[in-house]
């Protein structure tokens, strides 16, 4: 069980590194876009744009495992 400081730290440090992956889910996001606009307009950019995707799909599991972390070990000491 977590003490009341500990928690906040912990907390804390959570919503900076889910903030810091929400930034890069944004990023290559915007990559998708642009990679799909251009294989639009030229036919080329297909694997980058499936690249940046398959990005976003591993910090997309990573914010899920962060998020499941603060719900486990931190929430669930509150009860």
């Amino acid at each position: 069980m977590l003490d009341k400081h500990t928690k906040k730290l912990v907390t804390k440090e959570t919503e900076r590194m889910r903030n810091q992956l929400n930034n890069q889910i944004d990023h290559h996001v915007n990559r998708v876009e642009e990679w799909a606009s251009e294989w639009r307009d030229t036919g080329s950019g297909l694997e980058e744009m499936y690249q940046h995707a398959a990005i976003v799909q591993q910090l997309n599991s990573k914010l899920e495992v962060l998020d499941r972390f603060l719900k486990e070990n931190v929430e669930g000491d509150a009860k």
